[in-house]
């Protein structure tokens, strides 16, 4: 997804330490909110992760961002039905 297309806030919408989570952990529900940044089309949400390795010799960010370098993951959309 071209990163320009994007209209909204970036929002985080939850934290997993890989070390610590537990099954029941992936049912959630997250609370959002977002401001629209200009006049122009809502056509869905789009979804992405990012992945840090901190325990290693040195750090390790992996992304899915549309600002991250782009890799054989991509993000998500959720189409907004109208």
């Amino acid at each position: 997804m071209d990163r320009s297309t994007l209209n909204g806030d970036i929002v985080e919408l939850i934290q997993f330490d890989l070390h610590k989570i537990q099954k029941a952990d992936l049912n959630f529900v997250a609370d959002y909110s977002f401001k629209i940044r200009r006049n122009d089309y809502i056509q869905g949400v789009a979804v992405w992760w990012d992945v840090l390795f901190c325990h290693g010799k040195v750090p390790l960010k992996i992304s899915t961002s549309p600002f991250a370098s782009s890799t054989h993951w991509k993000q998500a959309m959720f189409f907004i039905k109208d």
